[in-house]
């Protein structure tokens, strides 16, 4: 019965699934260059106001801020498919830019299969790679012979994503591209983006995607923008240390002009070293409560101990039922106020190690 079974094809796993970008061309160091670009789609207000950036050869780049803040925007310009009111761009030597986005699904010839659409984009991958990274991107088996007009939208998106990466280029700028991936998919995407040598730019809410791709941030807000030099996980926390202490600094009951503190920064330390003390000693108060607490309940408890081992204690039984609950109520009462003692000197060792306030 065994002979007469008809081996399977092992399918290769998601997780061995690897591929690299094609060669292509060795950019100049200078990616592009943008100075003083402004932005307005109603010709009144501008969605990017006097924008100046370099991008050099090798970096990956996330552009990060809430939906309208004009991320997408300029990943257009950027990638010359949409036009900018004033400034100017000027790209780097030998450089191939190709720019993803939902809408590039569009631009798929719907007549071709999945395979026939990457045979035409990528004349030197055998048939075998490119349906290995087909698979990575959830098109598996006979999927591959669909017609690209039977796909939905994200299938598109995702097909028209490793159409993409099979193009040489060397400066990729990437559109929200895990939108219609898999966790499997990100990661064959997210591998082959860490061994890319071109420059990237990718547009994406997805920080653990980010994370272990992209080594500077640009953020955009109220028009302008702001440049961080990590990951997006290194970024948040300098972000949100920046808010505490900027709400530290407005809390404090200190009148004092604005312009003085600026210029002055040792009465910044001392406003600041004032509010950590604040903290400091409401966080003491509390533990204070709980020990004080504790030692009454402590003090009483020995108190029903000494009546209980009185031998006549039990010649009352309604008295002796009493004072046993009570005792069961304070043995409870003790327990739940230790949980809570024992987690506020941990927040009160956290706040003194963290340290958020400079200087302390």
């Amino acid at each position: 019965m065994l002979d007469k079974i008809d081996l399977l094809e092992e399918i290769e796993n998601d997780k061995h699934i690897r591929f690299s970008f094609p060669p292509a061309l060795h950019s100049g160091k200078i990616v592009m260059e943008i100075k003083n670009l402004s932005k307005s789609y109603d010709g009144k207000e501008n969605v990017l106001e006097d924008i100046s950036l370099v991008f050099e050869r090798g970096e990956k780049i996330a552009f990060l801020g809430v939906n309208g803040s004009g991320k997408s925007t300029l990943s257009r310009i950027i990638a010359g498919i949409e036009p900018y009111d004033s400034g100017t761009i000027k790209d780097g030597h030998l450089v191939e830019k190709k720019y993803f986005a939902q809408n590039q699904a569009e631009e798929l010839d719907l007549d071709l299969t999945i395979l026939e659409t990457m045979e035409r984009t990528s004349k030197n991958d055998s048939r075998l790679n490119l349906r290995s990274i087909l698979g990575g991107f959830l098109f598996r088996g006979d999927d591959v012979f669909k017609k690209v007009g039977v796909l939905s939208g994200g299938e598109k998106s995702r097909l028209a994503l490793a159409k993409m990466l099979v193009e040489p280029s060397n400066f990729l700028i990437l559109d929200e591209p895990t939108n219609h991936l898999d966790i499997s998919s990100k990661d064959i995407l997210k591998s082959a983006l860490n061994n890319y040598s071109g420059t990237v730019i990718i547009v994406s809410h997805d920080r653990e995607f980010l994370d272990g791709i992209i080594n500077k941030v640009i953020e955009f807000k109220s028009k302008k923008i702001s440049i961080f030099n990590g990951n997006s996980s290194d970024y948040l926390k300098y972000k949100h240390n920046k808010e505490i202490k900027s709400e530290i600094e407005n809390s404090i009951d200190i009148s004092v002009d604005n312009s003085e503190t600026v210029e002055n920064p040792w009465l910044i330390g001392k406003l600041k070293k004032k509010e950590y003390k604040k903290k400091q000693t409401k966080f003491k108060k509390i533990i204070s409560e709980y020990e004080n607490k504790i030692a009454a309940l402590e003090t009483r408890k020995k108190s029903l101990e000494e009546i209980m081992t009185d031998k006549n204690f039990y010649k009352d039984v309604n008295k002796a039922v009493e004072i046993k609950n009570e005792y069961e109520d304070i043995l409870l009462k003790n327990s739940k106020l230790n949980v809570l003692w024992e987690k506020e000197i941990e927040n009160l060792t956290s706040f003194e190690k963290q340290n958020i306030l400079e200087g302390e």
